[in-house]
């Protein structure tokens, strides 16, 4: 188990003289690292990622056995047996790791080779003795990360964290003690390492075991999504950068309009038309072969709540990703299935042209 966090455990030097170190540091440090790249490559401006220390758990537990092993073969009085790791034990240990400060670190040394053995010193250092294992420093690797390249790559890359990333801690504020826990703010500097050229800087706040993203700059492109007709992507794209930007509402309000767009070009109306929403949606339905109906996503489903959700303003980004993937989801079925997902072959190839220059004409409020 040790050896599944030797990197982790390396970067964190410091040890702490007791059987839950440093398997509880290695695996923290490991599991921190991962929250990092989900906030950063998954979720949207303002949306939360908790630590999840399952492995650490389990980790420690692995830990105390090997300790108990190693005491029942040494020879001599035992003055204390190792603390059993039980739930309560654990739980203790989950609010250390929230309580304690956590320092950032990037694999990247820098691209000049003369001082990287300074940014290697650097990036980790001894606490005095005695300090409080609350206030012990918790070192962790930056992630690299797949985000859209705007450069010269113009398509999805992996970013790499940079030396640059780090806290100077001079005349800092943070971190600092809360009742939810230790508040930190973290801004990460990645580069493209295709072209070496676009950069991309994040605000990330942390509060006790919570991540909350809190800024990209320059603004994060979407990624693509490479099922959907070239003319609904412009679509999506506006979707996606209001729901980043915390604007939940108009991205409702654009994924409806998307669909809407899909809906009308499948059946080769007019985008101008006024047409009822859930007519709309039961004419597409009409066309479809009966047998594929019940295994795709639904589309009505899809329709009625982004309608709710709009009117009433509620929902959340989750809501919204969820109804993104599975509007994807369907009209990638059917552009696989092509001619066989209709009962009406003249919807089955909709012009790829008409469709998009349609889809640049603004279609006014969704239909309802």
């Amino acid at each position: 188990m040790l050896d599944d966090y030797a990197e982790q455990i390396a970067l964190n030097g410091t040890r702490l003289g007791r059987p839950e170190s440093p398997a509880l540091e290695g695996a923290a440090s490991k599991a921190i690292e991962n929250a990092f790249r989900e906030l950063i490559e998954h979720r949207y401006f303002y949306q939360k990622v908790t630590v999840d220390l399952t492995d650490m758990d389990a980790a420690i537990k692995e830990s105390v056995k090997q300790a108990k092993i190693e005491l029942a073969r040494s020879i001599g009085p035992v003055e204390r047996l190792p603390t059993p790791a039980t739930p309560k034990r654990l739980e203790e240990l989950r609010r250390e790791v929230g309580a304690r400060p956590w320092r950032l670190a990037t694999r990247n040394l820098g691209d000049n080779p003369s001082t990287a053995k300074i940014h290697r010193i650097a990036r980790t250092g001894a606490q005095p003795i005695g300090t409080d294992v609350n206030d012990m420093n918790l070192h962790f690797y930056l992630p690299a990360v797949r985000l859209q390249c705007a450069s010269r790559c113009k398509g999805s890359r992996t970013f790499t964290a940079l030396p640059s990333s780090h806290d100077s801690e001079f005349d800092s504020p943070y971190p600092r003690k809360l009742p939810a826990g230790t508040e930190q703010v973290f801004a990460a500097v990645y580069r493209c390492d295709m072209c070496r050229e676009a950069i991309s800087t994040i605000l990330i706040r942390r509060v006790g075991l919570r991540l909350h993203l809190c800024g990209f700059a320059p603004r994060r492109e979407p990624l693509p999504v490479k099922s959907l007709p070239e003319g609904l992507v412009p679509i999506l794209n506006d979707a996606e950068q209001a729901v980043a930007e915390g604007d939940l509402y108009g991205g409702f309000y654009h994924l409806r309009t998307m669909l809407e767009h899909y809906l009308k070009t499948r059946l080769a109306i007019p985008i101008t038309q006024q047409i009822r929403g859930d007519d709309l949606v039961e004419n597409y339905y009409e066309a479809l072969e009966t047998g594929i109906k019940g295994i795709l996503p639904s589309l009505t489903t899809a329709w009625e709540k982004l309608s709710t959700w709009l009117h009433t303003r509620t929902g959340e980004a989750e809501d919204y990703q969820k109804q993104r993937d599975d509007i994807s989801k369907h009209i990638e079925v059917i552009v696989a299935l092509g001619a066989g997902a209709f009962a009406k072959p003249s919807l089955s190839q909709p012009d790829a042209k008409s469709a998009a220059a349609q889809n640049k004409t603004q279609s006014g409020p969704p239909s309802r």
